[in-house]
């Protein structure tokens, strides 16, 4: 296999993952708003965002990292569980 079809591979590889861990952390931000028993209609707002927009991340749309804490305090969540989140998703950042 010559080297740029290896990185191509590869490159495909980490977007696959990359989207993998960003589905999961999506997934774990659901339950968490859910297990609040907050409507989507209003985390959004809090976040700074638009209700597309939350949807789309708990769809696996990676957010911005400067947007975490605000997503962790928008679902009321303390910054150390969002920390823990993070740190097991690391992959959706590409970490």
């Amino acid at each position: 296999m010559s080297r740029s079809r290896e990185q191509s591979f590869s490159d495909v590889q980490d977007a696959i993952l990359r989207q993998s861990w960003g589905r999961f952390f999506g997934q774990l931000l659901r339950v968490m708003r859910e297990e609040a028993g907050l409507p989507v209609e209003v985390v959004a707002p809090r976040a700074a965002m638009t209700v597309q927009q939350w949807l789309a991340i708990e769809d696996g749309v990676v957010p911005e990292p400067e947007k975490l804490l605000a997503i962790a305090d928008a679902i009321e969540v303390d910054h150390s569980t969002m920390a823990s989140v993070i740190y097991i998703c690391a992959g959706a950042w590409g970490k």
